[in-house]
């Protein structure tokens, strides 16, 4: 499993990043792609600025910071963290 991280001040860039990588062509689009997202405002407000520019979310899956620091390590993540490449 592989996981792209980026860090940015401004949260539209970030998320006009991931609406552009998430227009390429991925290798499963019934596979879940996770996203950390700070809080659930945030995966919200996210989910509804990429529908603005691409047209459609799907399988789009917001996981909490609080809640994925929580987990015991020993368990697999539930996908990826971000786009195939």
């Amino acid at each position: 499993m592989g996981g792209v991280l980026y860090t940015c001040g401004d949260l539209g860039a970030l998320a006009d990043r991931l609406a552009k990588d998430l227009q390429q062509e991925v290798a499963d689009p019934l596979q879940p792609i996770h996203i950390i997202v700070p809080h659930p405002l945030t995966d919200a407000w996210l989910k509804r600025r990429i529908a603005q520019q691409v047209g459609v979310v799907m399988n789009l899956r917001g996981d909490y910071l609080p809640r994925l620091l929580a987990r015991p390590a020993s368990l697999d993540p539930p996908g990826r963290l971000g786009p195939p490449h």
